[in-house]
């Protein structure tokens, strides 16, 4: 495992990723992470990037490893995402991407959405739940 397979580990374990869900990489990168959680931990894994460089070389990656019935990049908008249904969905290379120290400056996100606790402080480990929107202070 490279040095970033930790964190890996750490965003499996964070969105309780089980074998045989749908996970949504938006913003995928290289496809570190797809193909990671494929490999690892047997997801059904699907990134989305707007760079075809990226793209070729994830899906090269995939390729390599074996794993192309359980992985995929595709080169597209997130707009232009299928209507699916997801187990789970990251945007973790993404996040980094717009902002390289975004999680060191994380300050606490609000959460509105369940109707539980709207508008209530969470901490790093919340798990993001479907249809919550997410207000960010850094």
């Amino acid at each position: 495992m490279d040095a970033f397979g930790p964190m890996r580990e750490v965003v499996a374990e964070k969105i309780q990723l089980k074998r045989g869900e749908r996970l949504l990489d938006i913003g995928c990168g290289w496809g570190t992470l797809v193909a990671h959680m494929a490999e690892h931990h047997g997801a059904d894994a699907t990134g989305v990037t707007l760079a075809a460089r990226q793209a070729e070389f994830g899906t090269d990656r995939i390729q390599k490893k074996g794993l192309t019935d359980k992985a995929r990049i595709l080169t597209m908008d997130y707009r232009q995402i299928p209507k699916e249904r997801w187990n789970k969905i990251t945007v973790l290379e993404m996040a980094e991407s717009i902002h390289k120290d975004f999680a060191h400056q994380l300050k606490f996100a609000r959460i509105w959405g369940s109707g539980k606790f709207d508008g209530q402080r969470v901490q790093r480990d919340y798990v993001v739940q479907e249809n919550d929107i997410i207000e960010i202070h850094i």
